[in-house]
């Protein structure tokens, strides 16, 4: 089952290096005198993650739905043989279960995977902007670039690009 998606992830993998090798940073990093091995691990490939994850992530979704024709066809118990068999007794709850449990692992399989693109990307971060606080002191988005800020007008200027 996985055989196709190591395909895949190489695949991927390797465009997205070759389109990250060409910037400006890597060729920096190279002047800087790096070694080879650490411009690939520490540059390259952390900036070109995100649809090396995006694709692993799509990969476990899928597998997730290939168990039932491979336990069907090899006769092996767990929830895909659950489900075909819940489904030829027309037995409605089970079907309901099985399904809203792997709902609920898909769900969080994507979950995950979408908090897994902070760990090497370095560009990427999520804010917790909920809930808001108020009053006078409260943040507040900027006017020019909707970054959110502190309601001093003298320190948003460090963090707007428009100013």
């Amino acid at each position: 089952l996985t055989l196709l998606y190591v395909a895949l992830i190489a695949r991927i993998t390797r465009t997205s290096m070759l389109e990250i090798l060409n910037d400006d940073y890597i060729r920096t990093a190279r002047a800087k005198g790096l070694p080879e091995h650490k411009v690939l691990l520490r540059h390259a490939l952390r900036n070109c993650s995100v649809p090396i994850i995006t694709i692993i992530g799509i990969g476990f979704a899928l597998i997730i739905s290939g168990v039932v024709v491979t336990e069907t066809v090899f006769n092996l118990p767990g929830l895909g043989r659950l489900t075909v068999d819940a489904v030829l007794a027309r037995d409605y709850p089970v079907i309901q279960a099985v399904i809203l449990l792997s709902s609920l692992i898909y769900v969080v399989i994507n979950l995950l995977i979408d908090i897994a693109y902070v760990l090497p990307h370095p560009r990427i971060r999520y804010r917790w902007a909920w809930p808001l606080p108020s009053g006078p002191t409260a943040p507040r988005p900027c006017a020019r670039c909707a970054m959110w800020c502190c309601p001093r007008p003298w320190c948003c200027w460090r963090r707007c690009w428009l100013w």
